[in-house]
Order: C-alpha cells, then structure tokens, then sequence
C-alpha cells in the first residue's frame, strides 16, 4: 500500500521506463533484456494516435513488460537526452522505434 501512495498512478500503470537513459541500459545489461526506444514529438498527430490506440492496449503493455524495457524519447526537448539520442540514431520522423540489445546495439 505504500507503493501506491509513493509513486504517482501515471508511474504504476505506465509500460515506460522513469529513470534516466543510462539507468535503462544498466537495468537491460543486467537482466539481459533488450529494450525499445520510442521516439516522440509533442505536436505530431502520428503520435498521439499511438499513444492513445496502441500503447494503451492491456495486452501490448503486458507483452512489452515481459520481453522490453521501453524507454519514451521527446525527440525535441533535451530532458532525457532526447534532443541527443534523436540526432545520434538520424531520427527524422515521428514516432520512430528502434529496438535495441541489452548492449546497445540497434537490432530492429
């Protein structure tokens, strides 16, 4: 019950990671798993639809929590190292995802 009143609703029920982008690749070299970068902008109409229809669904959020880490990425704002990551992965349209090995390495 402590949990509940810790961590925001957002944070419990949210299949993306909430620490910081070298706490994801720390936890995903640690248990081996690969995870997913999720590329967004605020204003794209692509996304929003995403968000709301696809990583809404309960059954996509279970899938993804047993075999990713999903780490969400406003390609255009500089919290989180997305202004960065969106220019060392060449992202140029929105939403882009790229799955990544426990590593690091681009595999999808």
């Amino acid at each position: 019950m402590l949990l509940a009143t810790v961590l925001p609703a957002q944070d419990r029920n949210s299949v993306f990671f909430g620490g910081s982008m070298a706490d994801l690749q720390q936890k995903a070299s640690a248990e081996q798993k690969p995870y997913i970068l999720y590329f967004y902008t605020r204003w794209s109409p692509p996304c929003a639809e995403m968000e709301q229809n696809t990583f809404s669904s309960r059954e996509l959020q279970s899938y993804l929590k047993r075999h990713f880490f999903v780490f969400k990425v406003d390609a255009e704002s500089n919290s989180r190292s997305g202004v960065n990551l969106a220019k060392v992965h060449e992202i140029m349209l929105y939403p882009t995802i790229l799955i990544m090995s426990p590593e690091g390495q681009v595999i999808g």
